[in-house]
């Protein structure tokens, strides 16, 4: 595939107030993979560990109740399609972290992406819940980031399903 085709095959999702762009490509199963694209760096493709092991750290500086609680503004607003409220929300949360502003929008719009793309997901049973599981676990069950980002793997959805219920949601 040329460079050209690759391009015509993402669909912009946001641009951050750094100049980061946030995209949707073709990935390994659906056309939902996020890319990242900082100006003058190379694009890249988050991880739910890379984003958990961010919201680990923000949740030392600022506290877990209030990291979650800005997701959950965010992830009661998601559905299939990408919002321009939603992503003006991001930025006004990303405003009460001043000193890690940038990168709490950079999580938070990843996170929101991701979110879009697990609603998005053909068969989707869990959608969006099953990163606010590994959230809850991050920031309240501490579990290790890495963890889990691979907790859910291989687990039947009936599982998943029922530890969310267990957690409220």
């Amino acid at each position: 595939m040329h460079l050209f085709d690759f391009v015509q095959q993402l669909n912009f999702v946001s641009e951050l107030k750094d100049g980061t762009e946030l995209w949707f490509g073709k990935g390994k199963f659906d056309d939902y993979c996020i890319y990242v694209s900082p100006p003058n760096h190379r694009t890249w493709f988050p991880l739910d560990r890379e984003y958990f092991e961010v919201l680990d750290a923000l949740a030392e500086e600022y506290g877990a109740g209030q990291l979650y609680s800005d997701f959950i503004r965010i992830y009661n607003s998601t559905d299939t399609n990408i919002d321009d409220l939603v992503l003006e929300e991001i930025q006004r949360i990303a405003d009460k972290y001043p000193e890690e502003r940038d990168a709490v929008e950079l999580m938070f719009s990843i996170l929101y992406a991701a979110m879009i793309a697990e609603e998005n997901k053909e068969h989707t049973i869990l959608g969006k819940r099953i990163k606010r599981l590994g959230i809850h676990q991050v920031l309240f069950e501490k579990v290790p980031p890495a963890d889990a980002a691979e907790f859910s793997k291989g687990k039947s959805w009936r599982r998943l399903d029922a530890m969310c219920k267990e957690r409220g949601f």
